[in-house]
């Protein structure tokens, strides 16, 4: 955060400075557990009770996302 000028905005509130910190944490895991799955569409369907493949590339696209369904999303690179 250290030179970080900008702010963030969750749309009703804007966060800057040291109320950012205090709402930032690091997550760790542990590499024979992961938190993510390899895919963004995976990612959506995680949260299904009944995976429905359709339903989470239409959530794909309304976000504008759709073209990423396959990629592995960044949180998992490194």
């Amino acid at each position: 955060m250290k030179g970080f000028q900008g702010k963030v905005s969750d749309g009703k509130k804007v966060y800057k400075g040291r109320k950012l910190i205090g709402l930032c944490y690091m997550v760790m895991q542990d590499v024979n557990h992961q938190l993510f799955t390899d895919s963004c569409l995976e990612e959506i369907m995680l949260g299904m009770e009944k995976e429905d493949k359709d339903l989470a590339l239409a959530v794909l696209d309304k976000m504008g996302l759709a073209e990423f369904a396959c990629c592995t999303h960044i949180l998992k690179i490194g």
